[in-house]
């Protein structure tokens, strides 16, 4: 039967199609365009193998008389679970299938389009967050970001990621910080046609920077190498546009289709994240109390967000005036608990304080994070949270 619309036949209207959304999500989709694709197999199968080399081919010196001995360098591969799949079923009420008008498809493909663009690009930057964050939890300033972030490309390059496979993706406010640093500012006007097509915004210490609107909110900056980003797609059912039969529509049609897909950072050292640190909002006793008992039974934390046990550090209790350590709690303790924003430090088996004793709260940076997130709370210095024993009456 010859195809109403002259195209050529149903299968190449679904190819047409599929390219066209393909080609429309693309080209709005910044961070993920930056990922590779190097993987194996087909993702609607349900799974692919990503290829990780784990040596380099030996290179030897060679005799004439006994020639050079054989040496392998293998490849394994990462199992990856294709988990992920989103669907375009968009009503085109007034038109049968075999009707509906090239304009009215190019409207609905450039939708579909924008659509699937801003869930891959979430995915994307959601992939990069399990990366390893830096220790820093001091937000930067026009004076530490442009540094700061240098110093996050030196680390991925001294994992022997080569400086054009490294990409920094900004926040928009550390944008506007960097901005005021000409070193940075000088190359976001030097840069050529072809990188501000791709997103480039400027460069650090010879790595392209993007920015994006998508970082989470405590999130400054991320520095990632492309090929331990991975990004994974395929059409499970190729789009084209269908009549609708289901009893109640009448005369109308739609576009559908459905693709499986996947992002993944295969390394968490090959990211490195840079977070704003949960805030500490008040204290009991507040800082600078006198007063305190000398039996004090806990301490409490609010901070600006809800928080949980995290996975490093420890909670210390020190001497104010030669930092002696008088309580030292490990993360995870069940000594320290947690209810939405606050925690609590029970001391009920710790030692009284001496009287008239000068002392202060300090906490390593991760020993909690935050609920939602598991982003890391901020380390808690001297001076921030200190207080002066009195005797009992």
């Amino acid at each position: 039967m010859a195809n109403p619309k002259g195209t050529g036949g149903t299968h190449e209207l679904r190819e047409r199609y599929a390219d066209m959304i393909v080609k429309l999500y693309r080209a709005k989709t910044l961070i993920r365009n930056l990922f590779s694709r190097d993987y194996e197999g087909s993702p609607k199968a349900g799974s692919v193998k990503i290829p990780v080399r784990n040596g380099e081919v030996l290179v030897q010196d060679y005799n004439i008389s006994t020639g050079v001995a054989l040496s392998t360098s293998a490849t394994e591969y990462l199992d990856v679970l294709i988990s992920e799949e989103k669907a375009v079923n968009e009503l085109i009420d007034g038109y049968e299938a075999a009707a509906v008008p090239d304009n009215l498809v190019a409207q609905r493909m450039d939708s579909a389009g924008y659509s699937v663009s801003l869930e891959y690009e979430q995915s994307a930057i959601d992939a990069l967050m399990e990366g390893t964050p830096e220790t820093s939890l001091i937000a930067v300033t026009s004076s530490t970001a442009y540094t700061s972030i240098k110093d996050s490309v030196k680390e991925l390059v001294k994992l022997g990621i080569q400086i054009a496979e490294v990409k920094v993706i900004i926040s928009a406010d550390t944008w506007g910080v960097l901005l005021e640093d000409s070193r940075f500012a000088d190359t976001a006007g030097n840069l050529g046609a072809e990188l501000i097509r791709s997103g480039v915004i400027g460069k650090i210490a010879g790595a392209d920077v993007h920015m994006s609107t998508l970082l989470p909110g405590d999130v400054e900056f991320v520095v990632f190498g492309t090929p331990w980003a991975q990004s994974i797609d395929e059409w499970a059912v190729t789009p084209s546009v269908q009549d609708i039969k289901d009893g109640v529509h009448i005369g109308a049609s739609a576009l559908q289709g459905r693709m499986v897909y996947r992002d993944i950072l295969t390394v968490s050292t090959a990211a490195r994240i840079k977070y704003l640190g949960i805030a500490l909002v008040s204290s009991t006793p507040v800082n600078a109390a006198t007063g305190v008992l000398v039996d004090l039974a806990s301490i409490t934390l609010t901070f600006d967000e809800a928080v949980e046990a995290g996975d490093a550090g420890n909670l210390y209790i020190k001497k104010d005036s030669d930092d002696t350590v008088l309580s030292t709690f490990a993360f995870g303790a069940s000594t320290v608990t947690y209810s939405g924003a606050v925690m609590t430090i029970d001391r009920s088996g710790e030692s009284d304080f001496a009287n008239e004793l000068e002392v202060y709260v300090a906490m390593d940076a991760g020993f909690a994070v935050s609920t939602e997130e598991r982003a890391p709370v901020a380390a808690i210095v001297k001076d921030t949270v200190n207080f002066t024993t009195a005797a009992l009456l």
